[in-house]
């Protein structure tokens, strides 16, 4: 697979795009942050047939390591388990990214 800089904006702009932050009414504001998992991100961003489902997830993984997306990636060996992972959102480098590509 080699590194698509659309597919990678896509994704900021897709996880920028769908992310809410929610404030608890409660004595203590608590901030809820609510963004796509991982597997919506890959089946939303690869329905349309721009992207196969393999090069949003390489390009994800890029994104992640590159510190575009604040992300807790939890892997068992060589497998990053979807549903024990959670996305935060888009770093500062990622807002930087979307705006200079």
């Amino acid at each position: 697979m080699v590194i698509n800089e659309q597919c990678m904006k896509d994704i900021l702009i897709y996880l920028d795009e769908n992310s809410t932050v929610e404030v608890s009414n409660f004595g203590v504001r608590d901030i809820e942050i609510k963004t796509p998992g991982i597997t919506e991100l890959l089946n939303d961003l690869s329905k349309s047939g721009k992207y196969s489902i393999e090069e949003v997830a390489y390009n994800f993984l890029k994104c992640c390591k590159a510190n575009l997306i604040d992300a807790q990636l939890y892997r068992q060996q060589n497998i990053v388990k979807a549903i024990q992972s959670n996305i935060y959102g888009i770093t500062e480098e990622g807002d930087n990214f979307i705006k200079t590509h």
